[in-house]
């Protein structure tokens, strides 16, 4: 037969029983709705020694076990009675009484063969005090809050920590309900996981954060049920207060939110340090690339000088007595065409001398305003046979804003031709050519952007250069001249390319020239 199991409080309530504690009620035909009940109200067969016995472990603190004869249904049995106290503190603050039927003719027979088995068993339930005394001790010194709840989240057993936890002494707590130590808002969840438990048997953690007067407080709460037969009959609550280590890891989040933006701000400032880094080199490379190229002009122009100094006067008396030889000749004669062929070549010279002068030094400029666009318009005309023999499609975007500035527009408009010459001879049949003109604070940007074959990257650096040329039959002196003039007038040239893609050519001139040259 099964052991019948209740517990009862201080005031003989009946807190909790067993299945068989249960069954045995229905078989006798008892109420079973003793939760809560004083059994000695409920049941008044019951002698009064029982309640002394009951008072005396309440008083002293120590298990008390009996034995004796009872009649149940007639039949007399021998019922062994064990009262072990569940300690408070140092107060008792249940009992739970276990009745054990130890007539059987197995424990009988033992008993009367074997004298020994009585102290044995006598023995057993020491160790089950002392074990009793070991795990409430544990639970008493624990940190955490343990309680013990009925199904109804009713309170059947606390610690000291739990007590703490909540403000309250341990002792009061028992018999009341979770709704008297958790605060409203939290009471129904709670409650809830409580009921899962009973229903699915399993143990659950949750994290709860309860306001606590002013403050938050975080606690980590675990349930695990009691079981007996596989049935949940009670449940263990435990409750651990985590609100400093919530705390610390808010912290150490907002440290590592803080560092990221710290480590943001210096990667940011790095990187805009890299980028003016950058800047300012290409601006030094270009400087240097400008300064390059301005020495490489003074120098051509000094060996130009001297070049022309040289060459131009027996030039000039080979030119002048070639004119006298040919008033001697007659046009008909073999020797004329002999003639001609020096005078070609003798004024091919000077022209190559005069553009080598044009480029190596700066043309005296004759300052107005004009119209660019008009400038650009009489270059186009001037082009416009070499367009339209390679059906080139010309596209002007000018800007609306006013387009007079102060150049020479001579040299401007041989500046330009030039640059457009190039650009269509750069460009198969059927090619594009973009101009396009637009204002910049105190700048006119002139674009001249083709479709032709590009420059190679490595001759990019160099097309400025006298002499240079990609073109077969090219003198390279086209584009240094061009150089020269944009310069003098206090402005910029600059090209993008790509191979077989086509160049843009930028060209940036002040709007108005200082008095001795330079932007105003």
């Amino acid at each position: 037969m099964n052991d019948l199991v209740h517990v009862i409080d201080k005031n003989f309530r009946i807190m909790l029983f067993n299945e068989a504690f249960r069954e045995k009620h229905k078989k006798l035909g008892l109420d079973i709705k003793v939760i809560g009940q004083n059994p000695f109200d409920t049941y008044l067969f019951l002698p009064d020694r029982i309640r002394e016995e009951y008072m005396a472990v309440f008083r002293t603190g120590e298990m008390l076990v009996t034995e004796e004869p009872t009649k149940i249904n007639g039949k007399e049995i021998i019922a062994q009675t064990r009262k072990i106290p569940i300690h408070e503190g140092e107060r008792v603050s249940l009992i739970v009484t276990v009745i054990r039927n130890i007539t059987e003719p197995t424990k009988l027979e033992e008993e009367l063969q074997e004298g020994e088995k009585k102290p044995k068993r006598i023995k057993a339930e020491r160790a089950l005090w002392e074990s009793e005394e070991k795990y409430r001790a544990l639970a008493e010194s624990s940190e955490d809050g343990i309680c013990i709840l009925e199904s109804t989240g009713r309170i059947l057993y606390s610690n000291k920590a739990c007590g703490k936890l909540f403000g309250k002494k341990s002792s009061t707590l028992f018999g009341k309900g979770i709704i008297d130590i958790f605060p409203r808002e939290n009471v129904d969840r709670i409650f809830k996981e409580i009921q899962n438990v009973f229903h699915k048997k399993v143990i659950t953690q949750r994290e709860h954060t309860i306001q606590s007067g002013r403050h938050l407080q975080h606690f980590a709460i675990t349930f695990a049920p009691i079981l007996d037969k596989k049935k949940a009959i009670s449940l263990v609550m435990t409750i651990r207060n985590i609100t400093k280590q919530k705390r610390m890891e808010t912290a150490l989040k907002e440290a590592y939110i803080k560092s990221e933006k710290e480590r943001s701000k210096v990667a940011k400032a790095l990187k805009k340090k890299i980028t003016e880094s950058k800047k300012a080199y290409s601006e030094l490379q270009d400087s240097k690339d400008e300064l390059v190229r301005t020495e490489r002009l003074a120098f051509t122009g000094r060996i130009a000088a001297g070049i022309a100094h040289e060459i131009r006067n027996p030039l000039t008396n080979v030119a002048m007595s070639i004119r006298q030889l040919m008033k001697t000749l007659e046009p008909e004669k073999p020797r004329s065409k002999h003639v001609d062929i020096i005078t070609r070549n003798t004024e091919r010279i000077n022209y190559l001398i005069t553009e080598l002068l044009n480029c190596a030094r700066p043309p005296k400029l004759d300052m107005q305003s004009f119209d660019i666009h008009k400038v650009l318009k009489n270059v186009l005309d001037t082009v416009s046979p070499k367009i339209s023999l390679r059906k080139i499609k010309v596209i002007r975007k000018f800007t609306s804003k006013p387009s007079t500035i102060e150049i020479d527009k001579e040299q401007v408009e041989r500046a330009f031709l030039n640059i457009v010459i190039n650009a269509v001879e750069a460009m198969s049949k059927e090619g594009k050519l973009n101009i396009v003109t637009e204002h910049n604070g105190a700048l006119f940007i002139i674009k001249f952007q083709d479709t032709g074959r590009g420059i190679a990257e490595e001759d990019i650096m160099k097309i400025f250069d006298p002499f240079f040329s990609s073109k077969r039959d090219g003198v390279g002196l086209g584009l240094s001249v061009c150089y020269g003039i944009i310069v003098s007038h206090g402005g910029t040239i600059e090209v993008e390319s790509k191979w077989k893609k086509g160049s843009v050519f930028t060209i940036t001139l002040p709007l108005k020239q200082k008095s001795g040259g330079g932007v105003k």
